[in-house]
């Protein structure tokens, strides 16, 4: 299906060589609502036929245009009328926000009225949108806030292309915690797919009599799967993947993408290899799904891009264009190490043609009231005696293993989980079952940090959180807690249990997907006790609208962590207001400064909002907001 108005021209323009004051260029980015085409590096617009003829006669480009791309050939009288350097005269389909407005004005019985009644009016055009990305460039990205309904929406854009596209198969990819819950919503929204859930590994592919089928053949039997990451990995690490499959329309649903953030990883160039192989002998469509396209680097979401969308990309230029090197450090093959992004409103204006994104601001009508409290601790007399006693053994290290040559990140990485556990609570190193610890131990028994920390103590972060839930009430109200590690997650349970009298609902990574289920039944049914503890084990895949307080023991260090831990309780399908509180220890301030400053990187490069107020073009190189610059003065 090709939709396309024959009056619509789109006009390429130079950089802007012409203008060396960026502001004055942002401002004429703005004025003609330029974009930039990453490939041919040249900024385009659109127009109609009568448009341009007036901006023609009156001389009101800004600009001069180097090429116009024309819907309808009788633009070419004038393109020669006013002698434009047009170097190609094409044919060119709609922009995606011209498909969606297109879509809303065309007759019945066409792509609008297939819309689901149970869709929202963003999540209508969010649909709209990725079916034309679908369409044109095979593949497209859902790049809404946690909580709106990318889920539902992976569905209707499913049964549509079903249709539209002619879509033979369909993959649901997801986290294994979700398979099941991800099952029933299809089941709930199109049944008529028919989706095979498959959680068991590779003994799901044998039939009656045992005979072992490759991942395609049990495809096209079943035509709708829904799996997990690992499970398609182990299906084409046995060779066990690939058979006789052809002509066939494939469309592969990525939820949970950000697991495809960085192009180094082995789960990465599997991906990538099947896709390539796929697209052979079929056609293949990628929809990825990910609230956190942008984590801690613009790199992220650059790999989700090159990964979904089926045209070439350039990394060299992506660094040239995007990248902040410190030229004083190697980092690896003939490559500077990356400190830092810029043109990050570039990137929103260049790439944002291939995803749909909602954030939570653009959709707070529909939300509940939220309110985020910070509450900074002082740093207690033992924490800091660890701490000091760190960097003692630390150094030891680094000399007795001949580390000095190591790069400072891998040094950094070495110590950093001692770092957070003693900001966090030192209690959880007496679990830790750390190279560092057991080196000190054994060189010197003086030398041994546990025995740093008094048998009764506590430390201020866990007397705030007892503090806190004495204030909030949790006979009456629903309490989240998170932590990064589980020995914390041990202080905090037998804390409660203490003070209070409970037991607390308690999540972490070995906890099985059905146990979990049961786990999160059971809290949100019981009233007697109202508070669960979890990890980042829980912080994907899990709904608890009726959650009153969240409580982030540890702030984590990677703000898209923050975003999935928050939005566990900050959804549409809640009317509850919600309260947000991060305890915050001395040590972990500096991070949490550096992680709000990624948040606003995420606001420009995401969701185009222009932060005057933070200069994204250069970066300090001096390192001295380095977390860790005491323990790496060496």
């Amino acid at each position: 299906m090709h939709i396309i108005i024959d009056n619509q021209i789109r006009i390429y323009f130079d950089h802007y060589k012409e203008y060396k004051d960026l502001l004055v260029w942002d401002s004429i980015v703005n004025d003609m609502d330029l974009r930039f085409n990453y490939n041919d590096k040249v900024w385009y617009t659109y127009t109609t036929d009568t448009n341009l003829e007036y901006m023609l006669n009156n001389n009101t480009f800004i600009i001069t245009p180097i090429t116009v791309k024309l819907d309808d050939p009788r633009i070419q009288s004038i393109v020669n009328k006013h002698q434009l350097r047009a170097q190609s005269i094409v044919l060119s389909r709609l922009t995606s926000k011209e498909f969606v407005k297109y879509c809303k004005s065309i007759p019945s019985n066409t792509i609008d009225t297939k819309l689901d009644d149970f869709l929202l009016d963003f999540q209508k055009e969010s649909v709209l949108k990725s079916v034309y990305n679908l369409i044109h460039f095979n593949g497209s990205i859902i790049a809404h806030a946690t909580g709106l309904g990318k889920t539902v929406q992976s569905i209707s854009i499913s049964k549509i292309c079903k249709e539209l596209l002619g879509i033979t198969h369909i993959v649901f990819i997801t986290l294994n915690s979700v398979i099941s819950g991800y099952t029933d919503e299809i089941n709930k929204f199109a049944p008529e797919l028919n989706p095979y859930m498959i959680n068991n590994g590779v003994k799901s592919y044998k039939n009656s009599k045992k005979k072992m089928y490759t991942f395609l053949e049990f495809l096209d039997i079943h035509k709708c799967i829904v799996t997990n990451y690992e499970n398609i990995i182990a299906m084409y690490n046995r060779d066990m993947f690939f058979s006789e499959f052809k002509n066939n329309n494939v469309l592969l649903v990525f939820d949970e993408a950000s697991k495809l953030k960085n192009d180094k990883t082995k789960t990465y160039s599997i991906y990538t290899d099947i896709i390539n192989k796929l697209r052979q002998d079929n056609n293949v469509y990628l929809l990825l799904m990910t609230g956190t396209p942008y984590e801690n680097d613009l790199k992220d979401f650059y790999n989700l891009l090159k990964f979904c969308i089926n045209t070439k990309f350039n990394d060299k230029e992506f660094y040239k264009m995007f990248v902040v090197n410190d030229y004083r450090y190697y980092y690896g093959k003939k490559q500077y190490m990356p400190v830092g992004n810029k043109n990050m409103l570039m990137f929103n204006k260049t790439f944002s043609q291939f995803y749909t994104r909602k954030s939570l601001k653009d959709v707070s009508d529909q939300l509940p009231e939220k309110t985020e409290l910070n509450r900074f601790i002082e740093v207690d007399k033992t924490q800091q005696k660890l701490m000091n006693m760190l960097e003692i053994i630390f150094d030891m290290y680094v000399m007795e293993k001949n580390l000095g040559w190591l790069d400072k990140k891998d040094l950094r990485k070495m110590v950093t989980s001692l770092y957070r556990i003693i900001a966090s609570d030192p209690i959880a190193l007496k679990s830790s079952d750390s190279t560092i610890l057991k080196f000190a131990k054994e060189t010197n028994p003086e030398l041994d940090m546990i025995k740093l920390i008094p048998n009764n103590y506590k430390s201020n972060k866990l007397k705030e959180l007892i503090e806190l839930l004495h204030e909030i009430d949790i006979n009456n109200n629903k309490v989240l807690i998170f932590t990064q590690w589980t020995s914390v997650q041990d202080v905090i349970y037998k804390e409660i249990v203490k003070v209070f009298g409970i037991e607390p609902y308690r999540i972490y990574g070995e906890v099985s997907s059905k146990d979990r289920g049961e786990i999160l039944k059971q809290f949100n049914s019981n009233n007697e006790v109202n508070v669960l503890i979890g990890t980042d084990a829980m912080a994907y895949g899990v709904n608890l609208p009726d959650v009153d307080y969240l409580i982030e023991y540890d702030i984590p260090w990677n703000p898209s962590k923050r975003i999935q831990r928050t939005n566990r309780i900050y959804r549409l399908s809640s009317q509850r207001k919600k309260v947000i509180i991060d305890l915050i220890n001395e040590y972990e301030q500096p991070v949490f400064e550096v992680m709000n400053r990624k948040i606003q990187g995420f606001q420009i490069s995401v969701d185009g909002e222009d932060i005057e107020s933070i200069d994204y073009n250069s970066v300090e190189l001096d390192e001295k907001h380095t977390l860790l610059k005491k323990l790496l003065r060496r």
